[in-house]
């Protein structure tokens, strides 16, 4: 799954995301960046569920290189199992 982060995101990446289909976390940047809404959007909810299900999760954020703020979405919930 993809995190867009400001201040940018290439035509390449949204062109490549549209086009594979490629679920982008409904947060903020992606609104602005075009991904407000359509089948590749998940809730912020959803990539946490995705992220903790999965053995090994793909998380890849997009922004400032090496920049990992919008990896706290995911790594600052608070699980909800017991």
């Amino acid at each position: 799954m993809i995190l867009l982060d400001a201040p940018y995101a290439s035509d390449f990446l949204k062109t490549t995301i549209r086009e594979h289909n490629l679920p982008v976390v409904g947060a903020p940047a992606a609104a602005a960046f075009g991904f407000a809404t359509g089948p590749q959007v998940i809730s912020q909810d959803e990539a946490v569920a995705r992220a903790r299900a999965a053995a090994h999760p793909r998380l890849r954020s997009a922004g400032i290189p090496n920049h990992h703020n919008s990896n706290g979405l995911i790594i600052s919930r608070p699980s909800t199992h017991s």
